[in-house]
C-alpha cells in the first residue's frame, strides 16, 4: 500500500521562528532623518553658553544628546562607537544596526528620525524596497519616565497598499527605561552631554549615574500576507504620549522574507517523503 506523506502548512509556518532570528541591516534613505543625535568625537567646542549646539539637537528637557567615543573631555570606554554600528545578541535574536554618520564638525547631521506629539507621519523609505519577515527598529524615548510614548507603525508596500499596526511603537526612555522581551537593550552609550553647557552625565565618569544613552529595539512581526509583499517605506507616529515626549528611530534592520529557504525545507521533506515511500513499498 502506498503512503504519502502530508506537509501541514503549519510546519512550514514554523520555518518562521519567533526566537534565534537575525536581524540585518536595512538601507534606508537618509534625507528622512531630521534631527542630529550625536555629537562627533571632533566637534568643536562653541563659547560658552552654546558649548555644542551646533554639533546637535536636544533630545530632553536639560539639553542632552548622545556623543562619539573619543569627544574631548568624555570618559574613555563611553560613547556610541565611532564606526557606526552596533551588534547585540538578546533573548537568542541577534542584531546588527548601522547608524547614520555622526557628522564631521560642519554643523548638524541629521541622523535620526523624531516622532512627537506634533510631529505625526513620520517616514523612513527603504533604498532598495524588498519582502520582509519583520523589523527592528533602533530607537528610545526621552522625557517618558512615568509612561513611554506609544505609537504605530505603518508599512507601505510597492503595490500602494498599507497596513497600520496599532500601538506597537513603544521604545523606553533612554535613561530610566527597562530592557523587555518586547523591547530588548542594545546598547548602553554610559553617557551624555549638555550641548548647551559642555558638562557630561557618564557611568564612568563625573555625575555617575547608573544608567544613561540606551538604546533599544522595538520589534515588529508581519502578518502572513504582509511577508509576501514588498515593503517601499515605514511610517511612525505617537497615539499615546504627553507634549513633552519624543521618540526617535536611529536605524533600522529586518529579517528577509524567508520564501526561498521555505521551498528548499519543502524539497527536502518531499524527497525524505519519497524515501519512506520506498522503504515501505
Amino acid at each position: 500500500m502506498k503512503k504519502f506523506l502530508l506537509i501541514p502548512s503549519a510546519l512550514l509556518a514554523a520555518f518562521v521562528p519567533a526566537y534565534g532570528v537575525n536581524y540585518i541591516p536595512v538601507a534606508v534613505n537618509a534625507g528622512g532623518f531630521d534631527f542630529d543625535t550625536v555629537v562627533e568625537s571632533n566637534a568643536t567646542a562653541g563659547a560658552n553658553g552654546s558649548v555644542y549646539v551646533s554639533a546637535a539637537n536636544s533630545l530632553d528637557g536639560v539639553n542632552s544628546a548622545f556623543y562619539e567615543a573619543g569627544l574631548t573631555g568624555s570618559t574613555g570606554g563611553t560613547g556610541l562607537p565611532s564606526n557606526e554600528q552596533l551588534t547585540a545578541t538578546v533573548g537568542g535574536n541577534s542584531f546588527t544596526f548601522n547608524l547614520a554618520s555622526y557628522g564631521n564638525n560642519t554643523g548638524l547631521s541629521n541622523n535620526a528620525l523624531q516622532i512627537g506629539p506634533t510631529d505625526v507621519n513620520q517616514t523612513l523609505t527603504l533604498t532598495t524596497p524588498a519582502s520582509y519577515t519583520g523589523f527592528a527598529f533602533l530607537g528610545f524615548s526621552t522625557e517618558a519616565q512615568n509612561f513611554d510614548a506609544v505609537g504605530d507603525v505603518t508599512v507601505n508596500f510597492s503595490d500602494l497598499t498599507s497596513t497600520t499596526y496599532d500601538n506597537v511603537l513603544d521604545l523606553p526612555d533612554w535613561y530610566t527605561g527597562v530592557s523587555t522581551v518586547e523591547d530588548p537593550l542594545i546598547f548602553n552609550s554610559q553617557g551624555r552631554v549638555q550641548t548647551a553647557t559642555g558638562m557630561y552625565n557618564q557611568s564612568l565618569g563625573q555625575l555617575s549615574p547608573t544608567t544613561g544613552g540606551q538604546l533599544y529595539a522595538n520589534m515588529l512581526t508581519l502578518s502572513a500576507g504582509d511577508q509576501l509583499k514588498t515593503v517601499q517605506s515605514i511610517t511612525f507616529s505617537i497615539t499615546g504620549a504627553a507634549a513633552e515626549d519624543r521618540t526617535y528611530i536611529l536605524a533600522v534592520s529586518a529579517v528577509p522574507e524567508p520564501g526561498s529557504v521555505a521551498l528548499i525545507v519543502f524539497g527536502g521533506l518531499v524527497l525524505a517523503g519519497r524515501r519512506t515511500r520506498r522503504l515501505q513499498a
